[in-house]
């Protein structure tokens, strides 16, 4: 079993517990209050090791397990939809969190390198991503649209590639940053920085798209299965998730997954082909 396995299935119900209501689940037809749902879980970052995790809730609050520290949590009302850690390996602890309206807010020894804060926006930003090096990070729009900062490079967007979406969920950055991919709940994948798929690509999901994370090639998660394309392999998996994922990262090998479900529940999957729920 691995580190970040054995991680998680020590560490998953503790944390639900300790932070009580805030990983719990938003109750069925329930309003969010001011357009938020503090109890709804939007993303989690590992630590460069992998040992260790931060949750987020769209309020903002931040839970740290493990060998992740404590940095902070962002402003109540900010309407958070990402996380991102920094990347370097070694005792670096920090992490970005990302509003939908593009305001970046930086944690520990992550650096701001600028926000889309106060500028126009055609779509909601959904998600971020870091740079292997942590000195810059990508945004992305519901729409596809790309935003670079520090020593991001730009590689396009799905607006350039005169497709009309309104649906991505993520984005995941390729192996030494050269490019990255964008994911849509209705399973569409495109590729950036001459990755593949270089024409946009659907891939049939019954469930919608949660999110996208990289590897060598990249998983693909949706509300119960787990896939993986590589250069030259790929498979799938059926995961009885208990509550929906609403979250997934990656190791920095890329050779494990994590999956979180609304109600602090995981799955852990590996490169050579299982996944334990």
């Amino acid at each position: 079993m691995t580190k970040t396995a054995r991680w998680l299935i020590a560490t998953i119900a503790a944390l639900a517990l300790a932070a009580g209501p805030l990983l719990a689940a938003s109750p069925a037809g329930a309003a969010p209050a001011g357009g938020l749902t503090a109890t709804r879980i939007v993303g989690v970052a590992l630590t460069p090791a992998g040992t260790g995790a931060w949750l987020v809730t769209a309020s903002g609050h931040v839970v740290a397990e493990t060998d992740a520290s404590g940095l902070g949590t962002a402003p109540a009302g900010s309407d958070i939809v990402g996380i991102a850690a920094t990347p370097r390996p070694g005792t670096s602890q920090g992490f970005w969190l990302v509003s939908a309206t593009g305001q970046v807010f930086s944690f520990g020894d992550a650096r701001s390198y600028g926000s889309m804060a106060g500028k126009p926006l055609d779509a909601p930003i959904v998600g971020m991503a870091a740079t292997p090096t942590g000195g810059g990070y990508w945004l992305v729009g519901a729409d596809g649209g790309v935003f670079s900062f520090g020593d991001a490079r730009f590689y396009g967007s799905v607006p350039g590639h005169r497709d009309r979406v309104d649906d991505v969920t993520s984005i995941a950055v390729a192996p030494g940053g050269h490019g990255y991919w964008l994911s849509t709940s209705r399973g569409s994948i495109f590729g950036f920085g001459g990755l593949p798929p270089s024409v946009p690509t659907t891939i049939t999901t019954y469930t919608p798209t949660v999110g996208i994370a990289s590897t060598t090639g990249y998983w693909l998660v949706t509300g119960d299965y787990v896939e993986v394309y590589g250069t030259s392999w790929a498979w799938g998996r059926h995961v009885p998730f208990a509550s929906p994922p609403v979250a997934v990262a990656s190791t920095a090998t890329g050779n494990e997954l994590v999956v979180v479900s609304a109600d602090g529940g995981h799955a852990v999957c590996t490169i050579e082909g299982g996944c334990t729920p």
